[in-house]
């Protein structure tokens, strides 16, 4: 049987706050608002057999929390039945430390921040929920969801395995990920991708964006500054109007460009052992500019088409 027990605490911060939370089993999830402290609340949840069982477990278990001047550190909740060596079965994310004891209670985090404060968050398993934030944020998690929105800073983001969701952030992003699926969308910054294996899909970045895979589909659309994308096996797919230079390089896979009616551009197109094609009408009395950009696209393996978005 399922027992639960809840914990809540509030800090007061002053003007440049810093929030450290590590979480082993369980969600967390971190909102920026318009406040002046953090509040947190953290339900820890066990299987028993009975409810005295079960207040043992609890009582084993240390949730460290501990606040120094504008700094508050959350976690990781861990056992004491996992040993005085708990420390060596451990993962290192972050600089926190995050043990692996099978008899850990699971633990559901919900911190409230103001917005100006800076965040690091390191997960295990379970989902990842950071947003409302308007300072960097660093975010590093092994297995499940991660998903990061309404942030205006600098972003960090690092997983293992699971989906990973990025929409408005204003300011620079880093997304790096093994295994899983990765989508990108409304970014006022330089932005740079890597993924092991796992499909990507980028909509509407405001500034530079390199975006580099090894297996797996990469589709982007409608970003307005210099793009390069590299995959070892998989289609790219690019949509929308070229305001500037770009570069799609594939190994084993095809390329599409779908471009607006209006978008004027050099293309330097070739396939090694594939066909390339357009099904766009050229106006040989409309040669685009000097200053306009120029988009290369390679692949070794497969075929290119550029066609009417």
């Amino acid at each position: 049987m399922e027992y639960t027990r809840t914990i809540q605490r509030t800090f007061e911060v002053g003007a440049t706050p810093l929030l450290r939370v590590s979480n082993m089993r369980g969600q967390t999830d971190i909102r920026g608002e318009d406040r002046d402290n953090i509040e947190f609340t953290a339900q820890l949840r066990v299987n028993a057999d009975s409810e005295r069982d079960a207040g043992e477990l609890f009582d084993a278990a240390d949730f460290p929390v501990h606040q120094s001047g504008d700094t508050v550190e959350i976690g990781p909740l861990t056992s004491g039945a996992d040993g005085p060596d708990a420390a060596r079965r451990s993962v290192r994310i972050f600089g926190l430390h995050i043990p692996v004891g099978s008899n850990t209670p699971k633990m559901d985090i919900r911190v409230s921040v103001p917005r100006r404060c800076e965040v690091v968050a390191a997960s295990r398993t379970g989902t990842l929920r950071i947003e409302g934030v308007h300072a960097n944020v660093r975010a590093e998690g092994r297995t499940g969801r991660t998903l990061i929105a309404d942030i205006e800073g600098d972003l960090e983001v690092d997983t293992r395995t699971g989906r990973v969701e990025i929409r408005s952030v204003r300011g620079t992003v880093r997304a790096a990920t093994r295994t899983g699926r990765l989508a990108v969308q409304d970014i006022d910054g330089d932005t740079s991708v890597e993924v092991r294996t796992g499909a990507v899909s980028i909509r509407r970045v405001h500034g530079r964006l390199q975006c580099t895979t090894r297996t797996g589909s990469v589709r982007a659309s409608d970003c307005e500054g210099p793009f390069d994308i590299s995959t070892t096996t998989g289609t790219v797919i690019y949509e929308g109007c070229i305001t500037s230079d770009g570069s799609i390089e594939v190994r084993t896979g095809g390329i599409r460009l779908a471009v607006t009616p209006d978008a004027a551009f050099f293309v330097d197109a070739q396939s090694d052992r594939g066909s390339v094609r357009s099904e766009i009408d050229v106006d040989y009395r409309r040669e685009p500019g000097p200053d306009a950009p120029t988009v290369r696209l390679r692949t070794r393996t497969g075929s290119i088409r550029i066609v009417p978005a």
